[in-house]
């Protein structure tokens, strides 16, 4: 049932997909409560795995043997061009201020601009796995238009694609052994598909051979992107490459390599995903001899073709590179990325991010979701394997709900099923000892205790239905105080409510209220005690009464625990108590077949007054350890949360004061509600005196009825603790008087009530 309301809250919802959040697994809800790292890859889950082609560095010519000019970077639009240094030797040490340009008309372009950059962008549009499916429609003003659709391996591949297809080189049609290309001015190229060697997480590129007919020969190149890293390596050996300087050229061709890294490292810096942009042309020669070790490669084991690949194929193909340029393709955060981390990180949760980009880029990133901030001491740590070391680790769109689903549900799954399993025991404790005492005191005779099919009706219908209901609806505090403050999350992720010590508390109070529901039932039932009639209440009578007692007293323990107070819980727990009554007089006359001697006793035990005092005093004196302790945890020792019930219970009831009175559900969650933080503190007792002639600020959603403990009746009248942690005492002075005594621990609202009284003074 938790699962099917964490599938109908709407904050879950996702409108982009137009779904709801699925708990596939639902037993593991409650351990959302104790998460202490989350690791997370970046692509997909921080960010909306949606690639944008933005900007990209060209260099021109893009000859190897002419005289390289400094590249030119672009963008796709005026809005997004940005200043930037160019860095090269002719620039001096400090560089050139230079800013981006809009990508430039292809077809009112001339020269070796229009050459590099036309050829940069067939690089982007060959050089992929793409499936393309190019059909002709009729748009609505009746003209007809060829539109393209593309398949791809990657959302990068597609974005690269889409990005030259933005520029006028669209791919058109892409088969194993063709490719079809348009050009800007209209003209279809048609490239014959020679080898692929596709992308893997070792080489961290590809590259892709087809044969062109240029000016009447064919022409045999290799188009390769990939890691700037992983690229580098294998472009053409220029002089001055190891540092060393040709004096016979009048340029260091080394400069044009430069520039581009630097053009990579600045959009790596502001979080974009980069790819160097190579091709190299190969003689008919060689290329037959590539071309024939991959086929000898193909017909070998598998383990065997990899080796060959990687170590005789690959090396003679990829090398020698002339670079084209780089690319640079954004992937946007998702929505709420940068408050989720760091709520998580306020909540003790370690949060870790992989990822394969660059190290500038991881960095960057590191920042914009803060999960890093210049406080911090960065230290990235490089890991290479032959394997992927992290596939996708969460589904798309999960970041956003992440922060609801742990500090909201999973810390109330947790709250409902470390009670429920603890109160099935306990009660169950409470029912049976007396029945090991009674063994005890009849010589172990075998003889029961309590009647059997009201012991049967016992976990079926009285104590079954509020537990359940607790199970279902319990809230210790709204979720707009469990978002707002994110180191309440803390509380659970050591298994506080599910230890030992919590356990042996609830055994102890089963013990407690045993003792007492079996010494007690023996002494309102000992033999002076006649009923009506002036006869002996006998055992049946007597188990009776035990029952009704232990009935009593484990739905009270119940409501003691319950925060979250709806029409649900009061009609389950004390509907369940008024059935029972309801039905013991019904069920002593009519349905005593199986135990005749229990016929009529539900009569006798009512005309006893003994027995009516005793229903009403047992159940306090049972009750009044577990009051106490409630008492002096919240108002000497009070943890986070229990300072917040309070700060919700005494904002409702100042809006309620000042707008004349609201309803109970009326939300009390203030947006200055957080821990250590917010506006001036109010005090947890006592009248607010700040502002209250102020109309107070507009009321958030009505998300959640604000808790009401019950040891909060008397919070006006009892010492207790400030947020900050300072003591409000009352200025009466009974309560000092009575600090020697143990009842102060007991009842300290009657001492603080009456010496406020006699005095006529105030609780502060």
């Amino acid at each position: 049932m938790n699962s099917q309301l964490v599938a109908a809250d709407l904050a879950m919802y996702d409108d982009e997909l137009g779904k709801a959040c699925a708990v596939n697994t639902s037993n593991l809800l409650e351990e959302l409560a104790q998460v202490q790292y989350v690791f997370s890859d970046k692509t997909g889950t921080l960010t909306e795995n949606k690639m944008v082609f933005q900007r990209c560095a060209v260099a021109y010519p893009c000859e190897p043997t002419a005289v390289p000019q400094f590249p030119v970077r672009y963008c796709v639009s005026q809005e997004l061009c940005q200043p930037y240094f160019d860095h090269g030797a002719e620039c001096g040490p400090q560089g050139k201020k230079e800013t981006e340009q809009v990508f430039p008309d292809l077809t009112k372009t001339t020269g070796p601009q229009k050459e590099a950059l036309q050829e940069f962008l067939l690089a982007l549009a060959i050089c992929n796995t793409m499936e393309c499916d190019t059909k002709e429609v009729t748009n609505p003003d009746g003209t007809k238009e060829i539109q393209t659709t593309y398949t791809a391996e990657s959302p990068d591949e597609e974005a690269l694609v889409k990005g030259a297809a933005a520029q006028g080189v669209i791919l058109r049609d892409s088969t194993t052994t063709t490719m079809t290309v348009e050009m800007p001015d209209k003209t279809s190229k048609t490239f014959t598909t020679l080898m692929t060697t596709p992308f893997d997480s070792t080489r961290k590129r590809m590259g892709r051979v087809v044969q062109i007919n240029r000016g009447g020969s064919n022409v045999i190149r290799l188009y390769c992107k990939g890691a700037e890293m992983m690229v580098d390596p294998y472009l053409m050996s220029w002089p001055g490459r190891t540092g060393q300087e040709d004096s016979t050229l009048p340029h260091n061709p080394n400069d044009r390599r430069n520039a581009i890294m630097d053009a990579i490292t600045d959009y790596a810096r502001v979080g974009l995903r980069t790819l160097m942009i190579t091709y190299r042309d190969l003689s008919a020669e060689e290329f037959q001899e590539i071309d024939r070790q991959y086929k000898e490669a193909l017909g070998c084991p598998m383990e065997e073709k990899a080796r060959r690949m990687k170590e005789e194929i690959i090396p003679s193909l990829e090398k020698e590179l002339v670079l084209l340029g780089c690319s640079a393709i954004e992937d946007k955060l998702q929505d709420n990325v940068a408050d989720t981390i760091a709520s998580l990180l306020e909540g003790n949760v370690k949060v870790w991010m992989l990822t394969g980009d660059k190290q500038e880029t991881a960095i960057n990133i590191g920042y914009s979701t803060a999960l890093i901030n210049s406080t911090m001491r960065v230290l990235t740590v490089n890991i290479e394997d032959k394997t992927p070391l992290l596939e996708q680790m969460a589904p798309d769109n999960v970041r956003k709900l992440l922060k609801r689903l742990l500090f909201i549900h999973g810390r109330y799954c947790y709250l409902r099923i470390a009670n429920l399993i603890q109160y099935s025991l306990y009660k169950n404790m409470t029912v049976m000892l007396p029945m090991f005492y009674f063994a005890a005191f009849s010589g172990y005779s075998g003889q029961s205790f309590l009647d059997g099919m009201l012991l049967t009706f016992f976990n079926i219908i009285y104590t079954c239905t509020p537990i359940v209901c607790y199970a279902l609806f319990e809230q210790d505090l709204s979720p707009t105080v469990l978002a707002k403050n994110p180191r309440l999350y803390r509380q659970f992720q050591k298994g506080d409510t599910f230890d030992a010590k919590s356990f042996v508390g609830w055994m102890m109070s089963a013990l407690w209220h045993s003792v007492v529901v079996y010494y007690g039932t023996i002494f309102l039932c000992r033999d002076d005690v006649l009923d009506s009639q002036g006869k002996q209440i006998g055992l049946w009578a007597q188990g009776m009464v035990a029952l009704t007692l232990i009935i009593i007293i484990v739905t009270l323990k119940l409501a003691m625990e319950t925060s979250y107070w709806t029409w649900i819980n009061h009609l389950n727990v004390w509907g369940t108590l008024g059935i029972y009554f309801l039905f013991l007089p019904f069920y002593s006359i009519y349905l005593t077949w199986e135990a005749p001697d229990a016929y009529y006793c539900a009569q006798i035990i009512a005309s006893s007054s003994a027995v009516w005092l005793g229903l009403l005093a047992l159940p306090v004196i049972a009750l009044l350890p577990d009051y106490t302790h409630k008492c002096y945890k919240r108002f000497w020792e009070p943890l986070p949360w229990m300072l917040f019930q309070e700060r919700e219970i005494l904002e409702r009831a100042k809006f309620a004061k000042l707008r004349g009175g609201l309803s109970e559900s009326t939300p009390i969650a203030s947006e200055d509600m957080e821990l250590g933080g917010g506006q001036e503190s109010t005090p947890l007792l006592g009248p607010s005196r700040d502002k209250d002639d102020t109309p107070p600020p507009s009321p958030l959603p009505p998300l959640h009825r604000p808790p009401r403990p019950l040891a909060l009746r008397f919070r006006r009248l009892m010492p207790a603790r400030s947020p900050q942690g300072f003591r409000v005492l009352c200025k009466c002075g009974v309560c000092c008087c009575c600090c020697c005594c143990v009842l102060c621990v007991c009842v300290p609202p009657v001492c603080c009530w009456v010496g406020c009284r006699f005095r006529g003074g105030v609780v502060c």
